[in-house]
Order: C-alpha cells, then structure tokens, then sequence
C-alpha cells in the first residue's frame, strides 16, 4: 500500500491476490479495518489521446484456479475510501465466493 498523508481521505493498494483454490471462486467483497469501502479500480491509457482513465470494477471479481491479479499503478488496483479513526494494523478481508475468507495486512511503502 502507498501509505497517504495523515490529511487523505483515499489510499491506493498495489501487490497481488492469488485464487488459494483449485476451482475457479469470485472475490464477492473486500473491507478494511481502516477504510469505509474498498473498490477495485482498473486504469487504462487511451492509444488516441494518450490519457489515462480510471474506472471502477464492480463486484464479484472473478478469479480462475490459480490465477494471480497483479494490482498494479496504470492497471488494476484497489482504491480505499473514506480513512476511519484507526490505529494499528490496516487489514482487509477478502470474502470468496466459496464461504471462505482470507484477511491481509497491509504494509506500507513509499513510491
């Protein structure tokens, strides 16, 4: 994660979200601890204009067997809104399709 200044109300996380299982699952929600919502974003640059454009991927994301998302700076992502009075670790928590969850902590980087 890019850590945001103390006044941001939004921070970006970049890394990777691996499918654990053999079958293919849907990621149905991610929540964080420290955020209010937890988006994924994709960023595309237009071969015409040369500009960049940020769109909101909407829920359930599909993940095939084994398939590893590279969240990415100029690709996918996810977008953390509205910062929460919190202290400690920020975590969040991956709900699959399947029943089953998977709670990250997040380390913070500088760019």
């Amino acid at each position: 994660m890019t850590p945001p200044p103390e006044v941001a109300k939004t921070a970006a996380v970049y890394g990777e979200i691996k499918n654990p299982y053999t079958a293919d699952v849907e990621i149905r929600t991610i929540v964080s601890n420290g955020y209010k919502t937890v988006d994924f974003h994709e960023t595309s640059i237009d071969n015409q204009s040369g500009v960049a454009r940020m769109r909101k991927l909407d829920y359930p994301i599909l993940l095939k067997a084994n398939q590893t998302i590279e969240l990415v700076r100029s690709g996918k992502h996810l977008m953390l809104y509205d910062k929460l009075d919190h202290s400690g670790k920020l975590e969040l928590k991956i709900q699959f399709s399947n029943g089953e969850s998977k709670v990250v902590i997040l380390e913070e980087r500088k760019l």
